[in-house]
């Protein structure tokens, strides 16, 4: 198979009416050094998020798709840190 650039495919006709009907979409990127080094795309719903990402070296593309749960480790932090520094917040959905 052939190595496609993440920034055509997001461009991509079936791509892009699917980022338009997310409740939201973003581009993020990989720390180096770790697995998700690189480019991605985030496409969000209520209750699934799924994130296509492109390795920065080889090319390689990585589909995680992750469902909603109650609660998560790193969201229990982050809940702490904003309880912590008297922020004010509610869970979504």
């Amino acid at each position: 198979m052939k190595t496609t650039c993440i920034n055509d495919i997001r461009h991509w006709p079936a791509i892009s009416s699917i980022i338009k009907n997310c409740a939201g979409f973003g581009r993020t990127w990989g720390r180096k050094g770790s697995q998700l080094h690189g480019s991605h795309i985030c496409l969000i719903n209520s209750e699934e998020i799924v994130l296509l990402a492109q390795d920065r070296i080889t090319g390689e593309l990585k589909l995680f798709n992750f469902k909603r749960v109650d609660q998560t480790n790193l969201g229990q932090e982050v809940a702490k840190i904003l309880r912590e520094n008297n922020t004010g917040f509610k869970a979504g959905f």
